[in-house]
């Protein structure tokens, strides 16, 4: 089981969406593996995915912003469409790859903190 956290975590520092402090955590977790720093990099991930990982409702404010209109211009309206079916749907995080990711890492925090 811990080998899938590991796994997540590591696909969790190459998704494109995933930002440097994340990254940072997820990276600092990975070096100390079997060592008595383990457990606080673990509990620091965990914070940096509270920290990071986006829920449904902050994505979708963002999308309907002129920023976002200005990033994703005629994109942005499928990306708005897209969310609200999945909140619709009963999802609760960010759609992109770095916010599911830490939502399944820290769904498996009882497993991360071993």
């Amino acid at each position: 089981m811990k080998e899938q956290v590991i796994e997540k975590i590591k696909a969790l520092i190459d998704a494109p969406t995933a930002n440097d402090a994340l990254r940072l955590a997820a990276s600092n977790y990975l070096d100390v593996i079997g060592t008595v720093d383990e457990k606080p990099a673990a509990e620091a991930l965990l914070r940096s995915l509270d920290e990071n990982v986006n829920s449904i409702d902050e994505s979708l404010g963002f999308f309907k912003s002129d920023a976002a209109r200005g990033i994703f211009s005629d994109k942005v309206d499928g990306m708005i469409a897209s969310f609200e079916a999945a909140k619709a749907n009963g999802e609760t995080h960010c759609l992109c790859p770095a916010c599911q990711l830490g939502k399944e890492i820290y769904n498996m925090r009882d497993e991360l903190l071993k």
